[in-house]
């Protein structure tokens, strides 16, 4: 199936799924990588999405240092520190970011909890939404990596395209 009719099905798939999956985060809070972590990379949630704030709340209320993706040309990203203070905006595509904050050097960040559309369990492949931001954020990345994914995301094998530059991860939780 081609990437862009796979992303549409399991679009519509996530905006019929009412269930939030506390297994999820209970799974991702047990994991060693997590437990470690010091610098946690997460995403601020799009409505389609698994809720992102357990998951910053757990980390902030452990003493952990939390970063969130901000856009940047090209394509490229950076993480920016965050706490419930820091000021936000949207984009054009509707995505909250920090407005201004202290970018946080990617050596310094433990985890990154990858976001995507979907993803195969037997391979570690993802399927993101399409603008290869974190694909090339984490080209070159050194840390741990996790991804959550809900029923309609989890696949045993890739049934879209892999190309050269789709970044595998190195733990889904399902």
């Amino acid at each position: 199936m081609n990437k862009k009719a796979l992303r549409s099905r399991i679009i519509r798939a996530l905006k019929q799924t009412q269930s939030i999956d506390q297994n999820l985060y209970q799974k991702l809070f047990e994991h060693p990588d997590w437990q470690t972590a010091k610098t946690v990379a997460v995403t601020l949630s799009a409505p389609i999405e698994l809720d992102t704030a357990p998951i910053i709340d757990r980390a902030l209320s452990q003493g952990k240092r939390v970063v969130v993706p901000r856009t940047l040309p090209d394509f490229q990203m950076e993480f920016v520190a965050y706490d419930h203070t820091t000021p936000l905006f949207q984009t054009a595509f509707g995505i909250m970011e920090p407005k201004g904050g202290s970018v946080i050097a990617k050596p310094e960040i433990d985890l990154i909890i990858v976001p995507g559309l979907a993803f195969a369990s037997r391979t570690h492949d993802r399927l993101g939404f399409g603008g290869g931001f974190y694909d090339r954020y984490l080209a070159d990345y050194q840390g741990h990596t996790i991804s959550l994914a809900r029923g309609p995301q989890l696949f045993e094998t890739p049934n879209w395209d892999v190309n050269q530059f789709d970044i595998k991860i190195q733990t889904i939780i399902s």
